[in-house]
């Protein structure tokens, strides 16, 4: 079977822990692994020390394909968008929008926080199925995924502070 990912490929890498449901980070595929996993290096996640662009090791089913480019200015309330924040891409929903200054409230499920973006830093949400990228006008069901298991990320734990060793551990409120 031929390989999903090329050495060079930009993906999309998405981390199942707890802080980190319902976003995803942007390497570029280093090389690839025997036993279904993939060796990357991000693009905006840093290592601890500040200096250097993080490189990890991810299983293959973490791994996505970059989404086509889609050339959308203007959002709906209630649009399912991705938003470009904290070094990552976010999953949430458009709640309100500010005309005159042009910036997009955007809600975050599963977190209790909110943003507010110009619609550079926003795309619509595209679902990963059956090896195509589908948008939400095209699905059954428009809902954002149930990720309320997880606390709001800490001001102080931004994905670019976070080393890779301390990745894996709960950041969630007390």
């Amino acid at each position: 079977m031929a390989p999903l990912y090329n050495v060079g490929d930009r993906v999309k890498v998405m981390f199942p822990e707890a802080g980190f449901v319902g976003s995803f980070f942007l390497p570029t595929v280093l090389l690839l692994l025997d036993n279904g996993h993939v060796y990357v290096q991000f693009h905006h996640l840093l290592t601890s020390s500040g200096f250097f662009f993080l490189r990890d090791v991810i299983e293959v089913v973490n791994i996505r394909p970059m989404p086509p480019f889609i050339e959308t200015v203007e959002y709906a309330v209630h649009d399912l968008v991705e938003v470009f924040v904290n070094d990552g891409w976010w999953l949430g929903r458009v709640i309100d929008i500010y005309v005159v200054d042009g910036y997009y409230e955007i809600h975050f499920a599963g977190y209790d926080e909110v943003s507010f973006n110009v619609f550079y830093d926003m795309r619509p949400h595209l679902v990963w199925e059956d090896n195509s990228f589908i948008g939400m006008e095209n699905l059954e069901c428009a809902v954002l995924p149930d990720i309320s298991n997880n606390a709001a990320i800490p001001e102080e734990a931004t994905a670019s502070t976070i080393s890779p060793s301390d990745r894996i551990l709960d950041i969630s409120a007390p």
